[in-house]
């Protein structure tokens, strides 16, 4: 039985689900829930009214760690999904990997909410990963086609983030370094250390 997507991405409803369609699944998943931790911290300090300071690197890491975790979970989750009917396959491997991406922001990205119980924040992860799958219930090719089509312009997205952020960073020190005054001929060479140990987060 085929299982091989057309050219615009479509699914065949009646083959199995397969380890392509769970490569598809983990790495959308896993690029949103990085994007995510990108950006909410950058949100929360905008909010808060303090400088925002992101490195061109977290924009990549950040998902490729979280593709990681979720190909680990996701693998792990194959041999049974590859038993199972296409739509049921696709219901549970939402429910595995939106649980993890829904905990990740949860229990990490909003730890400062502390009344709240780390058992109670994956409870809720769970809860949110089974309405996302109840929704799409009925909808399970389009959804597929739809993150078929989404995967590759997400790692573009990862991909211009990174080099914008990175040329504007560089940008900025090249004219913050050529802005600086000459020094006089013969100053001396003086090196300034300074150990950062009084921080609660360091």
């Amino acid at each position: 039985m085929d299982t091989k997507p057309n050219k615009l991405g479509n699914v065949n409803a009646e083959a199995r689900f397969g380890l392509l369609d769970m490569l598809y699944f983990i790495i959308w998943f896993g690029v949103l829930s990085g994007l995510a931790e990108v950006a909410l911290p950058q949100m929360n300090e905008l909010i808060g009214g303090r400088t925002v300071f992101l490195r061109c690197h977290t924009i990549w890491m950040s998902p490729l760690a979280n593709v990681a975790v979720l190909g680990i979970v996701g693998l792990i989750a194959l041999p049974l999904l590859l038993r199972l009917s296409r739509p049921m396959a696709v219901r549970i491997a939402v429910v595995v990997l939106a649980s993890m991406v829904f905990s990740n922001v949860l229990v990490l990205e909003f730890a400062k909410l502390s009344r709240i119980h780390f058992a109670s924040k994956v409870i809720l992860a769970i809860g949110l990963a089974i309405v996302l799958q109840r929704f799409i219930a009925r909808r399970t090719s389009g959804f597929e086609r739809f993150v078929r089509r989404s995967t590759i312009g997400l790692v573009l997205l990862v991909l211009v983030l990174t080099v914008a952020v990175g040329s504007w960073r560089h940008f900025q020190e090249s004219r913050i370094i050529t802005d600086l005054p000459d020094s006089p001929p013969a100053a001396p060479n003086v090196l300034l250390v300074v150990l950062d140990t009084v921080r609660a987060e360091s």
